[in-house]
């Protein structure tokens, strides 16, 4: 089975007594160097880590480890890496063909052979598809410069990157435009007027050029093979209509960004997955209808023929609506609904910033849940073919969302705030009026704007894919 990111990795003990978690990977193809207990850039001494392992770029899996003071020694640090990770190792070597060696020390896995798995990639590079990325944003202009230099910074040669700057109040991110990125040539600045997450991801698709388009955030930190590993998905197996990737904290300095990998975090494991309603069912017992376990909107990519297929964004979700979320899960569901796979391919990696602060992470965990059920009720009200699913699986999703020994609860750990549970409890059971109240607060919006609508070409497509899709 390919290991799961689980928050017992990288914290186990009472978070009375938390303390921040160092941030930081391997390449086992490399030689191991010495994990100080003091990170002078941070300026932090740290008594824990959470280690991202990797073979040949390739994430193997993650392991917990405790930094003397002193720091460690780079023969413990590996000894530590295959106490945990062995199998994951000795699987990845066998498929790429290579020599399976009884243990690790400091020196690596180097070796002469080339890897299967990196003469893939480079037969992929060869003729790489074209791929839009898209990030909407709002007045958050050194978040989203972070973003955009990591994207720069990608290895992938076919790409450009599509900013739409959503109802801003101020112009910081034009300017940040203007100033920092002015020149380059596959960077663009869009603005959407209308509010909410999806207008802007709508907009940015009828501006991309991609046959496939990627979607991000600002508040990420993409790895440099994040679009080979989307492409990768894409080219995997027949019949794709979208690829999700691995995402994983940027950093772990607060309780509250602890609490949010307990919560479940965004990370679902190590090992490519493909769902869709006939050979690759997941034996989930709420399965189709659990659409947090497939991705996360700020680390997924669709083919553009399949996304207008099956009727683009819904407007009415999504950050910046009255309901707040449940864009991505609802293009999730939609997609295996009629008829196309969804692929997780963990080479896919973007690192995201959790919320710090106790108020915001609340107030996303009742988003979270509004946005859960929202979803559900528009697929009830726009594919009423599901209902009888739906009603089976409804006892398992119950007791998914309320016994403590589900997959969603087993991981809160003592100190866990009993508040967040029940702040995601209140969003589940507002979540049905809150689509139908966003649903009218967004018609509002729309008929206040639809003297523009008839002006702005890029804005009718837009309302012609609402229409598509019975928002």
């Amino acid at each position: 089975m390919p290991q799961q990111v689980t928050p017992g990795m990288v914290y186990a003990a009472s978070t009375n007594a938390f303390a921040p978690i160092k941030m930081t990977e391997v390449e086992l193809s490399q030689a191991f160097r010495p994990l100080p207990a003091h990170d002078e850039a941070a300026g932090q001494v740290y008594a824990r880590a959470q280690c991202l392992v990797r073979l040949h770029s390739h994430p193997i899996g993650v392991v917990n480890i405790a930094i003397p003071s002193d720091g460690l020694t780079p023969a413990d640090y590996a000894n530590l890496v295959w106490h945990d990770l062995a199998a994951e190792i000795v699987a990845h070597l066998r498929r790429d063909g290579l020599p399976i060696p009884e243990t690790l020390d400091e020196h690596g896995l180097a070796g002469g052979t080339r890897p299967r798995c990196i003469e893939d990639r480079e037969r992929l590079l060869t003729d790489p598809p074209f791929i839009s990325v898209i990030i909407p944003t709002r007045d958050r202009s050194a978040m989203l410069a972070t973003a955009l230099d990591s994207l720069l910074s990608c290895d992938y040669p076919r790409f450009e990157v599509v900013v739409v700057d959503n109802a801003p109040r101020t112009d910081s991110t034009r300017d940040l435009l203007e100033d920092r990125y002015r020149g380059v040539p596959h960077v663009r600045y869009v603005c959407e007027s209308r509010p909410g997450t999806s207008a802007a991801r709508t907009r940015g698709v009828v501006e991309a050029a991609g046959h496939i388009v990627a979607f991000t955030d600002d508040d990420v930190r993409v790895d440099r093979f994040w679009l080979d590993g989307l492409a990768t998905g894409f080219r995997a197996t027949e019949n794709v209509g979208c690829v999700t990737g691995l995402t994983l904290p940027l950093e772990l300095e607060t309780p509250s960004q602890l609490w949010f990998e307990q919560f479940g975090g965004f990370a679902h494991g190590f090992g490519e997955v493909i769902y869709d309603l006939d050979k690759h069912r997941s034996d989930n017992p709420v399965y189709p209808f659990n659409t947090g376990s497939f991705g996360a909107g700020n680390n997924m990519a669709f083919d553009k023929s399949v996304l207008a297929a099956i009727g683009g964004f819904d407007f009415v979700l999504g950050p910046a609506t009255p309901i707040r979320a449940g864009e991505d899960g609802d293009l999730f569901l939609r997609v295996l609904t009629q008829g196309f796979r969804l692929l997780y391919q963990p080479a896919a990696i973007v690192h995201h910033r959790h919320r710090r602060d106790y108020a915001g992470l609340k107030r996303q965990l009742y988003s979270y849940g509004m946005g859960q059920t929202g979803v559900l009720t528009r697929a009830i009200l726009h594919q009423p073919h599901l209902v009888p699913e739906f009603v089976r699986r409804l006892p398992a999703g119950l007791h998914r969302a309320l016994s403590p020994s589900s997959e969603l609860n087993s991981e809160k750990k003592d100190g866990y705030p009993g508040e967040l549970t029940h702040s995601y409890l209140r969003g589940i059971a507002v979540g049905p009026f809150a689509y139908l109240f966003s649903w009218m607060w967004w018609h509002t919006v729309g008929r206040r704007t639809a003297d523009r609508a008839a002006r702005d070409p890029g804005v009718a497509t837009m309302q012609e894919t609402a229409a598509r899709s019975g928002t």
